[in-house]
């Protein structure tokens, strides 16, 4: 892993500068949920009702101009964030899929064709599995999951999930560990856009930690129903631990900087 990462390092972060800041450093002040930036002067309320109690289901429409929504927005902010950069952006358009096409970089080979450059897949299943699980409630975990496909986008305009495919194209085992610290990064750049939005009533502060959650369990139920009926697998939200995708996505809140979530760098880990 080690070795893996001192390879990627050079050709996958280009202009992005190393964080240097130690992990648990990080965790237990400035990005951690219970002191700093994250502190909750008092107690959340519980939580009730789930979907049994959010009335009827919302139809593809409704998720299609939800999703629709939470994209403009994430574009909006990105496509401020690169102006201010003097770099170029490509706008995002919101593109319905069932399952989501996986990201360029989990293909195989250099050569692989990637998809449109302009499109952010969202899985409209996996928004319809979460708004029947947590009805109103899942807002957050909706707009995380939208905010994460977004942080694909960003990765695709910046030209990592091209040196991605060459990396695991020039060795294969690597595959695994490459496309992990990618999804990690687009936590991070989820994390991002949250902290720059104004959209507060998509994914608050108070709320990221109970949306990776239900993400991560609706994931986990999907991903062992696809494996019994040997269906493609789509985006599960199950590839690394909460913990761990919450410490990139509350690295990339906490200072709202697009070269702190260099998933890559060893000393982020």
């Amino acid at each position: 892993m080690a070795a893996l990462r001192e390879r990627a390092i050079p050709p996958l972060i280009g202009w992005m500068s190393k964080g240097r800041i130690a992990c648990w450093a990080l965790w237990l002040s400035a990005c951690s949920w219970t002191g700093g930036s994250f502190d909750r002067p008092e107690p959340e309320p519980p939580r009730t009702g789930r979907a049994h109690a959010a009335g009827a289901p919302a139809s593809d429409a409704d998720l299609e101009a939800f999703a629709a929504r939470v994209v403009k927005d994430a574009d909006q902010s990105w496509a401020a964030d690169f102006k201010r950069r003097n770099k170029p952006y490509t706008s995002a358009r919101a593109t319905f899929s069932e399952p989501a096409v996986a990201p360029c970089a989990a293909k195989q080979g250099a050569d692989a064709k990637c998809e449109d450059a302009q499109a952010v897949y969202i899985d409209l299943d996996f928004q319809r599995l979460l708004q029947e699980r947590y009805g109103k409630e899942a807002v957050a975990s909706q707009s995380y999951a939208i905010a994460h496909a977004m942080g694909h986008h960003v990765q695709k305009v910046l030209g990592l999930d091209r040196e991605a495919a060459r990396l695991v194209a020039g060795r294969p085992v690597a595959a695994h560990s490459v496309q992990l610290q990618l999804e990690l990064q687009a936590d991070c750049l989820a994390g991002v856009w949250t902290r720059a939005t104004k959209s507060k009533d998509l994914l608050d502060r108070e709320h990221v930690e109970e949306a990776l959650k239900q993400a991560s369990d609706v994931g986990t139920e999907r991903r062992i129903a696809q494996e019994k009926e040997q269906r493609a697998m789509s985006e599960s939200f199950t590839y690394a631990i909460p913990r761990r995708r919450l410490y990139w996505f509350a690295k990339g809140f906490n200072s709202a900087r697009i070269e702190d979530c260099d998933t890559f760098d060893s000393e982020s880990q």
